[in-house]
Order: C-alpha cells, then sequence, then structure tokens
C-alpha cells in the first residue's frame, strides 16, 4: 500500500479501483494482481478515476477495432481433417477387369 500511495501517488479511490477489478477478474483478492493493474496504470500516466475511464474507453475503442478487421478480413479456409482427402482417385474400369479374369 505504501509504494502505491508513496511512490505512485494513487489515492485511495485508484487503489480501490484495481482492488475491485482484481477481484472480479480473479474472483479473489491478489496484492500481486492489483499491483500490475497499478503499475501499469503508473505508466500510463494515471492520476484520476477519470483517467482511468479514458484508458477503458481507449481499450474499448481498440478491441471493437480489432474485432471489425477480423469480420473483414476472410478467414483462411481449414485444412481439412480427412488425410485422404488428398488421396489421387483412380479410374478403373471393373468391367474390363471382370473380362480378363474369367478369360483366364
Amino acid at each position: 500500500m505504501n509504494k502505491w500511495l508513496k511512490d505512485y501517488g494513487f489515492t485511495m479511490d485508484i487503489i480501490q479501483e484495481a482492488c475491485t477489478r482484481t477481484v472480479l477478474s480473479t474472483g479473489q483478492p491478489s496484492f500481486q494482481y492489483a499491483d500490475k493493474i497499478l503499475s501499469g496504470w503508473k505508466d500510463k500516466n494515471v492520476k484520476t478515476l477519470a483517467d482511468v475511464r479514458l484508458l477503458d474507453a481507449a481499450h474499448q475503442k481498440k478491441k471493437l477495432e480489432k474485432a471489425a478487421e477480423k469480420k473483414r478480413t476472410p478467414a483462411p479456409k481449414p485444412a481439412a481433417s480427412n488425410r485422404f482427402n488428398n488421396f489421387h482417385q483412380r479410374t478403373y474400369d471393373f468391367s474390363e477387369y471382370e473380362k480378363k479374369l474369367l478369360n483366364q
């Protein structure tokens, strides 16, 4: 907590937001996870909850653009799961073989 308050200069509101996100994401309290969130915010020069909301909006926009790009780009055709798809078909004339067998 001292690192977050003194070194990073965050207010309790921002720390509480990181802790809330930690519990929502992991289902349990985790200081390491919260520290990762807060250090990321420090690197992005977050000072207020409004800055956090701006980062969230930018992240959401980027995510939507990526999803739209994925829809525009046609997916590559999946490889056949059956290994016999590339098998060269032979052309047999079975009636010809039958004649050869019967004439022996």
